[in-house]
């Protein structure tokens, strides 16, 4: 079940016009909208466009905080703010407020089969007819009914409200009936629900302010408690909804991201990382938005927009996290594996590592002064050759580290002999099919001779250069990538 995520973000330096980003959709044209304490934002995938309140203007948007934003017909975008709604024209950019809502808080807005609107105004239900231009408020009788999130299903609507009861609506009857969402539940401090989404599958997902996520049953009109704790035992928070595939649910709450999976009623909790750069920004989630391509894009309170794209191929990053167990260093510059299950990892600017491919646990190696160390930080060469590990360092040479013990136990520099390298730059290492060894050098190419454990300089005398790789072509004959110009030898 465990899954890696990388999250890609977008905050105010990316142009973003605030990072606390309330609400979130797709329009049919592809455009991202945000919602946000500062603005609206349009997305198209380079830049974004902002808009705001101007002063004097009757045409811009009436206010800055915005909660909710929603697709209309082919040319309006529906914006719901603390100060009322507003009708974005797409073709003109301009907007004009609805009536009777200027002044209000919006928080939520929905459109019907029909393009009727259908909004929460001070905790209201009210549905605006776009033919007529009329606006109504849901018909409930007697009953005073709080609405925080609602559901459209055909002929029936169903309501959650702020002090913890679930409302069934028939719309031809205009009748009621309540089920309580913590009747059967351990006393809560809070009965607040604060989003509902229905899954499809005869159950709605009920979010609550202090007792997590609910399940409630809508043939034999019954919930239960699926999820209520974080691991602290800190009561969850929700605040958003999204179905992602099949039975994978993701859910946004106050300390991060719950991914549910339904029949098996498991999950795992994505919190912020403030060692891991592609972890989640922030931990107060606010909005839940898939895109047309299976991408996910997520508000925060604090760290702007985060956005997964869809996973075909899952990787798993290896990054330098400081103090725990990671790699070193952020410029890799080779990679080997040697028979005895690990991998060598050579950075050019803090040294080796050893990863355990069984236990995932690092191993570091770096210079220290002592004999049996290496000879610097910059690798720019590995090559495992038995139970030794060859290691070409930049300007110190070549280090033959042996790997049960992992201390260096032979040294190669820079010479005038005949048997010793003309440069200490060693760019990279070789092993031919016919297990001949080569070591490329900022001044030639050297081969290993094995019976007298020298190196030598390869047989056919090369030009002066940096070698940077040594494919064999098909008679058997190495090409070489030199600095100066290419030669073939």
């Amino acid at each position: 079940m465990a899954q890696s995520f990388s999250f890609r973000h977008y905050e105010v330096e990316d142009n973003l016009s605030y990072n606390s980003v309330m609400c979130s959709m797709q329009d049919k044209k592809g455009f991202m909208w945000f919602g946000t304490k500062d603005g609206l934002n349009r997305f198209d995938g380079y830049s974004f466009k902002v808009f705001r309140k101007i002063e004097n203007n009757p045409k811009s948007l009436g206010n800055n905080t915005v909660f909710a934003v929603c697709e209309g017909d082919e040319h309006t975008i529906w914006v719901g703010t603390y100060s009322g709604i507003y009708q974005y024209n797409t073709i003109t950019e301009q907007f004009s407020v609805l009536p009777d809502t200027k002044e209000h808080f919006i928080r939520t807005i929905k459109i019907d089969d029909e393009g009727k609107v259908w909004f929460i105004k001070d905790y209201t239900l009210h549905i605006y007819n776009t033919k007529t231009q009329k606006t109504e408020k849901l018909d409930t009788g007697k009953e005073r009914i709080d609405v925080t999130s609602f559901i459209l299903n055909k002929q029936q609507v169903w309501l959650a409200t702020t002090d913890g009861n679930l409302w069934e609506y028939n719309m031809l009857s205009k009748s009621l009936k309540k089920y309580n969402m913590f009747e059967k539940s351990a006393p809560a401090i809070s009965h607040w629900i604060d989003k509902i989404y229905d899954t499809q599958q005869n159950a709605i997902l009920i979010g609550t302010s202090s007792q997590g996520v609910k399940l409630f049953n809508t043939k034999t009109k019954t919930y239960e408690d699926i999820l209520t704790y974080n691991s602290n035992k800190t009561t969850i928070y929700v605040r958003d909804f999204m179905h992602r595939t099949e039975d994978e649910y993701w859910i946004a709450t106050e300390s991060g991201l719950y991914v549910y999976y339904l029949q098996s009623r498991k999950y795992i909790n994505l919190k912020h990382e403030y060692s891991n750069p592609y972890s989640i920004s922030d931990n107060a989630l606010y909005t839940l938005s898939k895109d047309r391509e299976g991408g996910i894009w997520i508000g925060t309170y604090f760290g702007g927009i985060n956005y997964v794209p869809t996973q075909h191929v899952a990787f798993e990053k290896y990054f330098n996290q400081g103090a725990n167990n990671s790699i070193t260093g952020n410029a890799v510059r080779e990679i080997c594996e040697d028979k005895f299950g690990n991998l060598w990892i050579g950075t050019e600017d803090n040294g080796l590592n050893r990863l355990n491919l069984k236990t995932r646990q690092f191993t570091h190696f770096k210079p220290d002064g002592k004999p049996n160390s290496l000879s610097h930080s910059n690798i720019h060469g590995l090559l495992t050759v038995g139970d030794k590990l060859w290691v070409g360092a930049f300007e110190s040479g070549l280090d033959i580290l042996d790997i049960p013990s992992g201390k260096v136990v032979k040294h190669f520099v820079a010479g005038n002999g005949p048997r010793s390298l003309k440069s200490n730059f060693v760019e990279t290492l070789y092993r031919t099919k016919s297990n001949m060894i080569l070591v490329a050098t900022s001044n030639g190419l050297f081969r290993f001779h094995e019976k007298h454990k020298i190196l030598r300089l390869f047989a056919i005398e090369l030009p002066t250069g940096i070698l940077l790789q040594s494919p064999k072509t098909k008679k058997g004959i190495f090409g070489q990538a030199l600095r100066a110009r290419d030669y073939a030898v």
